[in-house]
């Protein structure tokens, strides 16, 4: 069939990022604290074998054609006011978040180039949430507030069924996707 071996760093980890973050008084009763933060993620999308015994030791071996990797980018902000009055904290907090993952999966776990499950997802998430909060001494402390979040999720799921020709003289010796005799199936 068409064989290929995966990667030997196929559980190797890349994970980048930078946060930028904002806070002071803007009066002797108003406080600002922002934040701004931006990760990629890439690694492994789980495909590790199982320890069997009790020794911890994990294989490096794996019957896959390609590395299954799981790619994950987010942006995400939060902005939070703080208002002191006499009796109480008043607090307004707003945060957005902006994750794009792309998974692609070897759906048949083996060696041999058969079955591969690409599946991108998106995630925008948007909270705010207005509190206030008791600040006096005293035998009753309080806490009253509205929370409000949106949340807006897409998957989309992909099945590639490849299906393998051989010549007359036998199974290829190398072999390339764009050189498959059928198309794949596409399944969405």
């Amino acid at each position: 069939g068409a064989v290929n071996q995966a990667d030997p760093d196929i559980d190797a980890k890349e994970e980048k990022g930078t946060r930028l973050s904002l806070a002071g008084d803007l009066s002797d009763r108003l406080a600002v604290f922002a934040s701004i933060r931006w990760t990629e993620i890439t690694g492994p999308r789980n495909e590790g074998l199982d320890e069997v015994d009790d020794d911890f030791e994990f294989s490096d071996d794996r019957n896959l054609s390609f590395n299954p990797q799981h790619n994950i980018d987010t942006t995400s902000g939060s902005f939070q006011l703080e208002y002191s009055l006499d009796f109480a904290t008043l607090t307004s907090l707003t945060s957005y978040t902006d994750s794009d993952t792309a998974a692609k999966t070897d759906g048949d776990l083996s060696n041999e180039l058969a079955v591969e499950i690409p599946s991108p997802e998106n995630a925008e998430t948007f909270t705010q949430e207005l509190r206030i909060t008791s600040t006096t001494d005293g035998a009753l402390e309080w806490l009253g507030g509205f929370y409000y979040l949106k949340r807006d999720f897409f998957r989309d799921f992909e099945l590639n069924v490849f299906f393998l020709a051989f010549p007359p003289c036998g199974p290829p010796t190398e072999f390339n996707v764009n050189t498959i005799p059928v198309p794949p199936f596409s399944y969405t």
